[in-house]
């Protein structure tokens, strides 16, 4: 088995086709782990839900998108910040009309039910956002593991940066970078590589990276 995770998705669909495409992931036997924001961005939400639906070892940790969307999903109004945001697209994606809804489909309700707040796999760590070191992130909200940007932004402004303590590795997305690939800090790697506005989409494999 291969292990691989994967930046914001954020609907580009034909992108998540390319990437695993060339990545030759095995769909019955390879692990994916999703970094969250599936949703919102481009047109192809619903379209990326029926490729991932597809993949039989997925984890998918949530985004702050997606927490939006599942709000949406249980029937509140997530606010016009989601439209401006990306919802616009995501609903377009569902035809969804507020006068004559279509329906979305159960699985995709399903998969966004399974979303976790962050994974451990062999001490790497995975969440959308990042976390407060120094807090067991299972004490944390999963509000503030979707949203949060300071963890990374240390990093990214520090002359020295240090290795987040607690974990061999960190993997996050959420703060869209412009690298040509996963932006390494210390053992924090940054996933997210902006496909959500224009960027590119980024899928590596966890182990030869």
């Amino acid at each position: 088995m291969n292990r691989f995770v994967i930046g914001d998705i954020h609907g580009a669909h034909l992108a998540l086709k390319d990437v695993l495409t060339k990545s030759k992931f095995d769909f019955e036997n390879d692990l994916l782990i999703i970094l969250g924001d599936v949703v919102d961005g481009n047109s192809g939400t619903r379209q990326c839900i029926q490729k991932l639906l597809k993949i039989k070892n997925k984890i998918f940790v949530l985004g702050n998108h997606d927490l939006w969307f599942k709000q949406f999903l249980k029937g509140d109004d997530p606010g016009y910040i989601w439209n401006l945001q990306g919802g616009e697209q995501t609903l377009n994606s569902y035809s969804y009309d507020p006068v004559y809804p279509s329906d979305i489909p159960k699985s995709h309700h399903e998969f966004f039910q399974s979303g976790v707040p962050y994974v451990v796999l062999d001490e790497k760590l995975f969440v959308h956002g990042g976390f407060n070191p120094k807090v067991p992130i299972y004490k944390q909200e999963t509000y503030d593991l979707c949203w949060n940007r300071t963890l990374w932004e240390k990093l990214v402004h520090s002359k020295k940066p240090r290795a987040v303590p607690g974990y061999e590795e960190v993997f996050i997305g959420h703060t869209a970078h412009k690298k040509l690939g996963a932006w390494n800090i210390a053992n924090v790697w940054n996933m997210d590589t902006g496909a959500g506005w224009g960027g590119m989409l980024c899928l590596m494999n966890i182990d030869s990276k």
